[in-house]
């Protein structure tokens, strides 16, 4: 079970709330993070306090671009004060941004959405004509293509210029591809004739939805991926 802190509490509710037309267990997590955010700052004064200085101190570090400005925002505690603990808070999901998504092994996670520009994507039309609902890192990448095919319909063979010292990552051919897997079960960009090497752990799904977005001029800042909590 993850632990949590404010300032992480506060950041997935951030971004849970820009969502436009954001899924049920969205919504019901938005719910339960403002529920405990407000009985958490309810019990601890100083941390909505610790929040205004840190959005008035961003202000400034945003108008001195050019100033390299460390900060350092905490309660003063006294020897016979103890800090407020943060309980975990359970909302069924868990957002993955381009931060976190450096330091932990989503492995054993089961994603349920990708979040490009604040628009939620649960499901999508495959190359086949069917729908897929998001539920492993695989359905990720096929769906992140997917919407960059139908943002850059006319660039999207860039992709083909992906790849590994010893791997492909794209291919014109399903017979291309490096792994048994992805040759017997091949995924499609929808509308190309672009085959997706998908034998791959995780991680490197979750990284390659980045490069792919970076690949049209995105920054991994617009994107973010929904997970069932652990």
């Amino acid at each position: 079970m993850e632990s949590n802190t404010y300032s992480e509490l506060k950041g997935q509710l951030l971004i849970l709330e820009q969502i436009k037309n954001p899924s049920t267990w969205i919504t019901e997590a938005i719910t339960k993070l403002r529920i405990e955010i407000n009985k958490i700052e309810g019990q601890n004064k100083y941390l909505s306090q610790i929040e205004s200085a840190r959005k008035e101190i961003e202000l400034i570090v945003n108008k001195y671009i050019d100033l390299d400005i460390k900060y350092t925002i905490g309660e003063k505690i006294s020897t016979t004060k103890s800090s407020i603990k943060i309980p975990h808070v359970d909302t069924g999901i868990r957002v993955v941004t381009h931060l976190s998504a450096l330091n932990k092994d989503y492995t054993f996670t089961d994603p349920r959405s990708f979040v490009f520009r604040n628009n939620e994507h649960t499901n999508f039309i495959n190359s086949e004509g069917k729908r897929i609902q998001i539920n492993c890192w695989k359905d990720v990448l096929e769906g992140v293509c997917n919407v960059m095919q139908q943002l850059h319909p006319n660039e999207i063979n860039r992709v083909l210029g992906m790849r590994g010292r010893k791997r492909i990552y794209f291919a014109q051919s399903k017979n291309q591809l490096s792994s048994k897997e992805a040759k017997d079960v091949p995924r499609r960009i929808k509308n190309t004739n672009i085959f997706i090497e998908t034998n791959y752990p995780a991680n490197l799904h979750v990284e390659r939805s980045y490069q792919v977005l970076e690949l049209f001029g995105y920054k991994r800042t617009e994107l973010n991926f929904i997970t069932l909590q652990n």
